[in-house]
């Protein structure tokens, strides 16, 4: 019985210690991330830490303000338009400005990037003294009340309104001011420190009033909670959450009260209560805590700037001083971590507790001439280590016990003068790796004292640059290749090819390297074939990589932490993906990682971090447009700003501003790209800074796309944004229609000019041209009236010879007819067809006369009207002459006659002359008359000067008896 009792005791001591020990090791310090002036406060004097709408994080400071977007400070001051720099809290109302409590107690807010002040926003100008206010709250019709402490008034803001409203009789006398809360638009509570009561404010009339025990107040984040002494209540007063007991004894004072949904945060003047279980930042006067868009906490202090921990914390520790040195192997078995450092020490480390199992820093270990450190490896439970003596010492770890082995003395001087690099435990033995060899020591001889056997020796430019095991043999890289020896010879293994790896790691059937020249390699053997991917980065430096679980490992680098996975290697898809934890230590000494948690060794420290942090993605970031500079103008951005249009006035660039917000990741990648008039997106392009530069074209629509992705890939939407730049005049529709009339008009103007200008140069030239036509024609007249005179004279004188004196005297009447009527015509452009036929007939007479065997005859259509009908003088005479010379007088006096026909109206005239002489085709043998060829000339001048159409055809012609002769066809059409 007694037995059974003291196995109890016993088991009960040890899960005692256990828990103990657990919470030593997570619930004593934390990883947390501390923000002083140093990382770019502007302070270390911090009154609130507020999170905005939008996810950024606010800083009111001692020295001004600043706001935090997950990768840096924005520091702003008096001189970006705060009325002094002495910030206390922040508001945000309905229409996102952040209203800031300054110290001078001056109406202050920020909206679109730009403070309001009294100086630049007239609504914001009080005639009042004023102090840095108590509380402001948003109240539920969302205006904002700003009560002050010390004051007998408050403010009300509505809108862009300022109403200054009196306390009045709801100031107590003795009693401090807690808060006021707006109820209607005339009734205020009014929350001192030990009554309420309700105000009129128009009437100041106290509605009620009530007493009660002496409370405090915290408004913080949209939240409001009253306490006391012992317990937390809400804003109808019922109890909610007790206070700390150990705050309850004390005249700590609570500054605010933040619940995160699961928890109570109580910041104090002596640190950060969490619940009733839990205290951080002891001694330390924190002023209020919230939470970023990734959960984590914030928490702002009195002269020690601002605390960052993971809303996980309770999953993570932080174990201080629990070594000496600098951890140089690590490994994790059957629950429990050893790590050795270059101390000389070997560490056992189980829940918290950290034991010393080897110490080689004293006694007869103690290394005397080189050497500082211990190598460790592990096989079949049991820990090797090399002592910096080069003797060996094993320590079983199911058995707890440790014993040495003593190398002979020549083989421990050797591996102390060869510098060993490791030592490695394979599943047959010890393999002890220096600079130039490689020596193996059997398990089997450990029974009879261990003997180093060398199996490997290079030469002076191949020397060994690193060594791993894949359980079966050792594989050594030098510069033409890596070796592979297991307790024999080396031998190349030409399937890594002719790379030189300065570090080498076996995990998983995968081989995986570095090369001096940066390249990551992995190795994958399936079946006799081996599968290489490779990852070349330029940025940074790998350092060494750690097993994280079966498939995946964490490489430590220059400058963050990187998971590969090994996986899909015949893919060519090796991509290493930054872990994005802002709690890491940078740059850890080792790493080391069990079921689930990791450890990270650093300085004495040890910060263990749940697996399932390193795993995770970091929260979406988000880009938000800010403002565009356009010239000279500025146009500031809010939320629902997404189109800006701009005036048609030319501006040939664009800056347009965005803000980022990314937490918890290791750095954001910035794109950009843009669509111009409908047309597709261009490609997203890298922007080197929060500042976009564009060209803008002279009118159209253009779309800007931007987005911010994490290093690990997770990316923010894309966030759409459209410039319009409206169209000129002159190329609206209206516009355009005016362009086109005004080009026709013109045009036509200038058609009409040159058209002028051409016809009066053609006018010119054809007047020129009828005056030698003219001259030409009076030419012809003068040449053809002496020609037919003399042949008139020559008949006359025939007739007077052949004293025929009737003849002659007839011959001589019917001349000078036709000579008066001639004249008369003559001197006229025009005559009609009547003046033109009694000259005709004259001249018939006249041949008649002289001829005695031409007779003629002259058709008149009676619809013609020879009176109305205008012609050329001179026009059927010389046709007339032709027949008889040409066609008639060759008969050889046989009968000959002549016939016209004349038919028409005012429009068109039609002449017909026939003869029954030889012919046109006989006569054109002869001599042309010179009539009828100046007769054509005439018909040309004529269509030219009297704008009539004359057309003149002559042919041979046969009547119905079949005789032969002649017609001439003249058709005279008069132009409108």
């Amino acid at each position: 019985m007694n037995s059974i009792k003291n196995n109890i005791v016993r088991i009960g001591c040890g899960l005692l210690f256990f828990m103990l020990s657990h919470l030593r090791a997570l619930a004593g310090e934390y990883p947390m991330l501390h923000y002083t002036k140093d990382n770019g406060l502007p302070s270390n004097t911090i009154y609130t830490v507020y999170k905005d709408s939008r996810g950024f994080i606010w800083f009111a400071t001692s020295k001004g303000v600043a706001r935090y977007n997950g990768i840096s400070f924005e520091i702003f001051n008096s001189g970006d338009g705060l009325p002094d720099n002495e910030i206390f809290s922040f508001q945000e109302d309905y229409r996102h400005r952040i209203w800031l409590a300054t110290y001078s107690g001056t109406l202050c807010y920020y909206e679109n990037g730009f403070f309001h002040n009294p100086e630049n926003t007239l609504f914001l100008r009080v005639p009042l003294k004023l102090e840095h206010p108590l509380r402001i709250n948003l109240e539920k019709d969302s205006t904002i009340t700003i009560c002050y402490r010390n004051l007998s008034y408050f403010i009300n803001i509505q809108e862009d309104s300022c109403r200054i409203y009196q306390r009045g009789k709801a100031k107590g006398k003795e009693t401090l001011l807690m808060n006021i809360d707006k109820i209607s638009d005339s009734v205020y509570c009014v929350i001192n420190r030990d009554e309420t009561c309700q105000l009129n404010v128009y009437t100041d009339a106290i509605i009620y009033r009530i007493f009660h025990q002496k409370i405090f107040c915290s408004t913080f984040q949209n939240q409001k909670y009253f306490f006391d002494t012992g317990f937390i209540y809400n804003e109808n007063y019922k109890k909610i959450y007790p206070i700390p007991a150990s705050l309850q004894k004390s005249s700590v004072n609570i500054h605010r009260i933040y619940f995160d949904g699961k928890n109570y945060l109580i910041a104090t003047d002596d640190g950060m209560y969490i619940n009733n279980e839990l205290m951080l930042l002891k001694g330390k006067r924190v002023t209020s805590a919230t939470q970023d868009i990734a959960g984590n906490y914030w928490m702002s202090t009195i002269g020690d700037g601002v605390y960052n921990i993971n809303k996980d914390f309770r999953k993570n520790g932080v174990i201080r001083n629990a070594y000496k040195g600098v951890v140089t192997y690590a490994c994790d078995y059957n629950g429990k971590e050893y790590f050795a450092t270059n101390d000389r020490q070997l560490y056992e480390a189980k829940n918290g507790t950290i034991k010393t199992i080897l110490d080689f820093s004293k006694g007869a270990e103690k290394i005397r001439n080189q050497g500082n450190h211990i190598d460790c490896s592990i096989n079949n439970n049991i820990l090797y280590c090399l002592s910096s003596s080069g003797n060996i010492f094993t320590y079983d770890i199911l058995k707890g016990r440790t014993q040495k082995f003593i190398l002979p003395k020549e083989q421990r001087e050797g591996i102390i003068r060869d510098r060993w690099k490791s030592i490695i435990a394979t599943y047959v033995g010890l393999n002890i790796v220096s600079t130039w060899y490689s020596n193996f020591i059997p398990y089997t001889s450990f029974n009879n004292g261990p003997s180093v056997r060398q199996i490997f020796c290079t030469t002076f430019y191949s020397r060994i640059f690193a060594a791993t095991s894949d359980n079966k043999s050792i594989l050594h890289s030098q510069r033409n290749g890596i070796y592979a020896s297991s307790g024999s010879d080396a031998t190349l293994q030409p399937q890594y090819g002719k790379r030189l790896f300065v570090w080498l790691k076996y995990w998983n059937d995968k081989l995986i390297g570095c090369t001096s020249t940066n390249g990551l390699y992995v190795f994958s053997t399936e079946g006799k074939n081996t599968i290489t991917d490779s990852f070349l980065s330029g940025k940074v430096l790998w350092n060494n990589a750690y097993p994280l679980s079966s498939d995946k490992l964490l490489l430590s680098s220059d400058k963050h932490y990187y998971i590969l996975p090994l996986v899909n290697i015949h893919k060519n898809t090796i991509l290493p993906k930054p872990v994005e934890n802002p709690f890491l230590p940078t740059d850890a000494e080792y790493f080391l990682s069990d079921k689930n948690h990791c450890y990270f060794f650093k300085n004495g420290d040890i910060t263990i971090v749940a697996k399932e942090d390193l795993l995770k993605d970091v929260p979406k970031p988000a880009i938000y447009f800010n403002k565009v500079v356009v010239g000279d103008s500025i146009f500031r951005l809010s939320d629902n700003d997404s189109t800006l249009i701009l005036p048609d006035k030319y501006f040939a660039k664009a800056r347009i501003n965005f803000d980022v917000l990314a937490f918890n990741a290791v750095d954001v990648i910035n794109e950009y790209c843009i669509a111009q008039d409908g047309n597709k997106p261009s490609d997203w392009e890298l922007l080197t800074n929060k500042e976009l530069n564009i060209v803008l074209p002279r009118y159209g629509t253009i779309k800007i796309y931007a987005r911010v992705r994490t290093q690990g890939g997770t990316s923010s939407e894309a966030k759409q944004f459209i410039i319009v730049i409206s169209k000129p005049w002159w190329a609206r529709w209206w516009g355009i229609g005016l362009i086109v009339l005004a080009s026709i008009v013109i045009t036509g103007l200038l058609f009409y000019f040159f058209i002028q200008r051409a016809l009066k140069r053609k006018e010119r030239e054809h007047s020129a041209e009828i005056k030698v036509l003219n001259a030409e024609f009076k030419s012809l007249n003068a040449m053809m009236n002496p020609h037919f005179i003399f042949n008139t004279l020559n008949n006359i004188q025939g007739f007077i010879n052949a004293d025929n004196k009737l003849q002659a005297n007839e011959y001589i009447r019917t001349f000078s007819d036709m000579i008066r009527q001639n004249m008369l015509n003559i001197s006229k452009e025009l005559v009609t067809l009547e003046e033109e036929m009694k000259i005709v007939e004259s001249y018939l007479r006249l041949q008649c006369l002289r001829f005695s065997n031409i007779s003629y005859d002259i058709d008149i259509d009676p619809a013609a009207d020879l009176d109305e009908i205008m012609i050329p003088p001179l026009l059927i005479q010389p046709l007339v002459e032709n027949s008889i010379k040409h066609g008639i007088l060759p008969l050889n006096n046989k009968e000959g006659r002549i016939s016209i026909k004349i038919t028409g109206n005012n429009e068109t005239a039609r002449i017909e002359i026939t003869d029954n002489g030889i012919g046109i085709s006989k006569s054109r043998g002869r001599e042309s008359s010179f009539a009828l060829g100046a007769l054509r000339k005439r018909i040309d001048a004529l269509s030219i000067t009297h704008h009539i159409d004359i057309s003149f055809e002559i042919g041979d012609y046969t009547d119905a008896s079949h005789a032969n002769g002649t017609r001439v066809l003249l058709t005279i059409s008069y132009r409108s």
